[in-house]
């Protein structure tokens, strides 16, 4: 269902009058160009500031956010927002921030098996080519040193810095390497390791650019 017949099949199965374009814009703060688009074209429901406008939307209808956004009554395509924790350094390691910068969307059944979801936005380039700066990226929680060889992790220092890099194990060392050669590594032994000097939290699983 588009986004105007799920607006039409609410009003209607709820006994409420279908209001105009100019109605909705007016009552929700939507613009009316905004809601033509939606009406006429794919919403983009990745994009922060869609988010936001659609809950407005919701909250004027009287429907939930999931029901303007859910393509099908499948559970498997669904999608849910996590929020934006804060900036990531992804250069000189900086503390991660903890107000909320937003909301990204990704597919419910990413989180089969009680998967938990966050996403950081990267400042900086040493992870550059590969991120670039103000990229936002999807990590999966995840405390499984097996899993993170290899993989862009975000990872929280003993100072309580959090950085992001690829992670590299030898000889029982943790290497954070960084993809921008004009960066140097960071390395941690075994002990230091055990002794939580160092933190994976989370894989990365998926970048979102929109700039």
């Amino acid at each position: 269902m588009t986004l105007k017949e799920k607006i039409d099949a609410y009003l209607l199965e709820n006994k409420k009058n279908c209001p105009t374009l100019k109605d909705l814009a007016r009552k929700s703060g939507i613009t009316y160009v905004t809601l033509h688009n939606w009406y006429t074209n794919d919403v983009n429901f990745t994009e922060n500031r869609t988010i936001k406008e659609v809950r407005k939307l919701a909250d004027t209808l009287g429907c939930t956010f999931d029901y303007l956004v859910d393509d099908s009554k499948n559970v498997e395509e669904k999608a849910i927002s996590i929020p934006i924790l804060g900036s990531i350094k992804a250069g000189v390691p900086i503390e991660a921030q903890t107000d909320l910068q937003g909301e990204v969307l990704i597919p419910y059944n990413w989180t089969r098996g009680n998967k938990k979801f966050f996403a950081l936005r990267i400042s900086g380039d040493s992870m550059s080519p590969n991120y670039k700066d103000k990229d936002i990226v999807v990590f999966e929680k995840n405390d499984d040193l097996e899993k993170q060889k290899g993989k862009d992790c975000a990872v929280i220092l003993n100072n309580g810095d959090t950085t992001f890099k690829k992670i590299i194990v030898e000889d029982n060392s943790l290497i954070l390497q960084p993809y921008n050669s004009q960066y140097t590594p960071l390395f941690f032994s075994a002990e230091e390791v055990v002794d939580k000097e160092v933190k994976i939290i989370g894989i990365a699983r998926e970048t979102r650019r929109t700039h």
